[in-house]
């Protein structure tokens, strides 16, 4: 889509956007003059955002952008966007969107947390963890006992700094 056109599906105007995780970079103009588009989200592996491609986007209210490491942006990618509106990053990289070309025009960067997993641990347990490595477990009763299987956040134990198991956790 670009060229002045806005996005319409069955016949409604789309406003809200979210992108997929498989892209990895936005094309020049790829959704310039789309005025219906209210709020953006970006995908955690996303690595550039192309010349104009939300060039007059006027309606855009919000902007979430996964990735920990800034896109690389021309300065004119948001051209015509209100800067004063939030964009919503990683906690961890608010510092570096804020000092990063194209971001460091937007006066409104804050942090977020990202779930970078997630599952079930129990009958009525779940476990979830986000990008600043802490893994929390809630919920009601007793863990599922992993006695000489992995446990389910097994492959993301190296990201983990901090657990956090909620007051109605019976059992671990």
């Amino acid at each position: 889509v670009n060229g002045g056109a806005d996005l319409y599906l069955n016949d409604e105007l789309v406003t809200d956007l979210i992108i997929p995780n498989s892209v990895t970079s936005i094309k020049d103009e790829a959704f310039s003059g789309c005025k219906s588009i209210a709020s953006v989200t970006l995908p955690e592996c996303l690595t550039s955002i192309g010349w104009c491609a939300f060039y007059g986007c006027t309606s855009l209210n919000a902007i979430t952008c996964k990735a920990t490491t800034p896109p690389a942006s021309d300065s004119n990618a948001f051209l015509y966007v209100d800067k004063s509106i939030p964009v919503y990053v990683p906690i961890s990289s608010v510092e570096a969107h804020k000092k990063a070309s194209c971001w460091n025009e937007f006066t409104n960067i804050l942090g977020i947390r990202v779930i970078l997993d997630s599952g079930v641990c129990g009958d009525n347990l779940t476990w979830t963890l986000f990008d600043g490595g802490e893994l929390i477990i809630e919920g009601t009763g007793a863990m599922n006992n992993y006695p000489n299987a992995l446990s389910p956040w097994d492959n993301r134990r190296t990201s983990i700094t901090k657990v956090i198991v909620q007051n109605n956790v019976t059992s671990i």
